[in-house]
C-alpha cells in the first residue's frame, strides 16, 4: 500500500466428498480387520471456506497491526449407526444372542461459523525511556446449527420381536411446530427413532490486554502482562421436535495476567522467573442429568453425571527457566521446572445414561 503500510489477504477454498469413517462393529463377523459389512454406507461432505486479512502500518511511535478473519465450515455425515448388517447378534455380555437393532443416522449435519477481530499496537519507542508495551483488544463470534436425524427399525429393545430390518416413515404432525406439547405429537416417543436433536450453541467474546516490559537497565527486565475478559454463550437446544427444550445461557467475565523476571546472565543465556494466571472460559453440555436440587428442565430426575454447565477452568502457572546457545548460536537450550494448579480442570467425558456414547466437558473441582 506505501512504503509504512501493507495489507495481506488470504482466501481458502476446501470440498470434501468421500465415504466416512470405517468404524467395524464389534461383533461384525468380516475377517479382515480392514473390512466391515454393514448395512449402508457412510458419508462425509464437507466444505470450508475461510477469509482474512491483515493490515499493518507504522504511525511513528508504535506499529499498529489489525486481524480479521471470517470462517464457515457445513459438514454433512450419514452412517450406519449399529455398525453391522441385520440379522448379526451380541455374540457376548449382557445382550448375548440378541439381535442389532439396525439404526442410521439421516443425517447429521452441522454449520459452524465463526468470526474474529483483533487490533494491537505495539511500541517503535520506549515510554519513560525504559519500557516498551503492547495494547490491543480481540472479538470472537462464533456460532453452530447442529442437526441430528436417527431412525430406528424399533424404538426401544423391548419391540425386538417387531424388528423387520426396514425404517417406517415418521412424518411430525403439522401442529406440533407452534404446540408440541399436544398429545398426537407424543407419538414421536413410540416411532421408529432414536436421537432427534437441534442445538444452536452460540458464543460471543471479546477482550482488553495489555503488557509492559520494564528494562531496569541492560541486563534486568520486569514484565507485567494483564487481560481482561467477557464471555457470552447460549444453547438453544429442542430434542424430539420440541418435546424437550433447554435454553441455556450465562455471561461472565474475568481478569488474568502474567509476571515475570528476566536476566541475561550473559550474551548467549537468560535465566526467568515467571507466574501466570490464566483461564478457560465455561460453557454448556449438548445433555446432561437431571438432579433433584437443580433445575429439571421439565424431566424427571435421574443420576447425573454430567451438569448443564461447566465452570470456567482457571490455572496458576509457576515457572522457572534457563535459555542458552552454544556452539556459537548453533544450538539452543530450553530447561524449564513448573507447576500448574487447577481450579475446575475441564476434560471429556461419557454420559453413561444415554444408550449412545455422548462426548462431554465435565469438570473437576481441583
Amino acid at each position: 500500500m506505501s512504503e509504512s503500510s501493507t495489507l495481506r489477504l488470504f482466501a481458502q477454498y476446501f470440498e470434501a466428498d468421500n465415504n466416512g469413517a470405517a468404524m467395524k462393529g464389534l461383533d461384525d463377523p468380516t475377517p479382515d480387520p480392514r473390512q466391515l459389512r454393514q448395512d449402508s454406507a457412510s458419508i462425509y461432505e464437507l466444505t470450508s471456506e475461510i477469509f482474512a486479512g491483515i493490515l499493518e502500518t507504522d504511525l511513528g511511535f508504535a506499529n499498529l497491526k489489525i486481524l480479521a478473519s471470517m470462517q464457515e465450515d457445513d459438514i454433512y455425515v450419514s452412517r450406519d449407526n449399529d455398525r453391522h448388517n441385520f440379522g448379526d447378534v451380541h455374540m457376548d455380555g449382557p445382550m448375548k444372542g440378541f439381535p442389532y437393532n439396525r439404526a442410521e443416522y439421516r443425517p447429521e449435519t452441522s454449520l459452524v461459523e465463526t468470526t474474529t477481530f483483533e487490533i494491537n499496537l505495539i511500541s517503535n519507542e520506549p515510554l519513560f525511556g525504559n519500557t516498551d508495551w503492547i495494547l490491543g483488544a480481540f472479538y470472537f463470534d462464533h456460532e453452530i446449527e447442529n442437526n441430528i436425524y436417527e431412525v430406528k427399525d424399533v424404538n426401544n429393545n423391548k419391540q425386538a420381536a417387531l424388528m423387520d430390518g426396514q425404517f417406517t416413515p415418521y412424518v411430525h404432525a403439522a401442529e406440533c411446530a407452534t404446540n408440541p406439547f399436544a398429545g398426537i405429537c407424543f407419538a414421536a416417543y413410540d416411532a421408529e427413532l432414536g436421537f432427534v436433536s437441534e442445538a444452536y450453541p452460540t458464543r460471543e467474546s471479546q477482550s482488553l490486554y495489555g503488557q509492559a516490559t520494564v528494562n531496569l537497565n541492560d541486563e534486568n527486565r520486569l514484565v507485567v502482562g494483564l487481560r481482561y475478559t467477557e464471555d457470552e454463550f447460549s444453547s438453544d437446544v429442542t430434542n424430539f421436535f420440541g418435546l424437550q427444550k433447554y435454553l441455556i445461557q450465562d455471561d461472565l467475565d474475568e481478569t488474568t495476567g502474567r509476571v515475570a523476571y528476566e536476566l541475561d546472565v550473559n550474551d548467549d543465556t537468560m535465566i526467568y522467573v515467571s507466574y501466570t494466571k490464566g483461564f478457560k472460559p465455561g460453557g454448556s453440555n449438548l445433555t446432561f442429568g437431571y438432579p433433584m436440587d437443580n433445575e429439571g428442565f421439565g424431566a424427571a430426575p435421574a443420576p447425573q453425571l454430567i451438569f448443564p454447565f461447566f465452570e470456567s477452568e482457571m490455572i496458576d502457572a509457576y515457572e522457572l527457566g534457563l535459555k542458552t546457545d552454544f556452539m556459537e548460536g548453533r544450538m539452543r537450550a530450553n530447561v524449564s521446572a513448573f507447576t500448574y494448579d487447577y481450579e475446575n480442570l475441564q476434560f471429556q467425558s461419557t454420559d453413561q445414561i444415554s444408550t449412545e456414547v455422548v462426548w462431554l466437558i465435565s469438570r473437576s473441582p481441583r
